[in-house]
């Protein structure tokens, strides 16, 4: 049993600003994660609108050959992780590395624009009409980014804690 005053009221001290500082992080890690993934979706719905502009511009340059018009719309596109498809109707016409388009294509359903998880995946969608005929352009990236920037950060969180938690208890002794 802990003796003197001053010590207890030290461990109720440390007590307390742990609970605090672990809901704290807690918030911080949730709020951070979040905003990573809404960030990726914007990226990601940018790059699929930007890739249906390209390729309605490429249709009207080439007079209707889709294949022509969905391979340069998609080799204009400079990206870096992310991969980029052209699918007319459910078939994949052009894509900027191999991925799954189609499948991400079908688990959109019918949304005209949106941002949505695909296995370990966030992909956007934006559908268009060209001469009558339905296009998509699909953007895809996996989570891995955002996974390693949550790591480092639950790294300095977990090490920092107890750091903060040694000095409260020290400063309050």
């Amino acid at each position: 049993m802990v003796k003197t005053f001053r010590l207890r009221l030290t461990l109720w001290y440390l007590g307390c600003f742990a609970l605090l500082f672990s809901a704290l992080t807690a918030g911080l890690y949730g709020v951070l994660s979040r905003a990573m993934v809404s960030r990726l979706d914007e990226s990601l719905v940018s790059q699929a609108a930007t890739a249906a502009a390209l390729f309605q511009d490429e249709m009207e340059e080439s007079h209707g050959d889709v294949a022509a018009s969905a391979h340069e719309a998609v080799t204009n596109m400079r990206l870096q992780v992310s991969k980029v498809a052209i699918l007319a109707g459910a078939k994949p016409v052009a894509s900027s590395g191999p991925f799954d388009a189609a499948g991400i294509a079908r688990h959109a359903g019918a949304a005209s624009a949106s941002s949505f998880k695909v296995a370990n995946t966030r992909a956007a969608i934006s559908r268009m009409r060209v001469n009558g005929e339905a296009f998509a352009a699909i953007a895809a990236e996996p989570l891995d980014g955002v996974e390693a920037d949550l790591a480092a950060v639950r790294g300095a969180m977990f090490l920092a804690l107890p750091l903060i938690l040694a000095l409260a208890g020290a400063g309050g002794y």
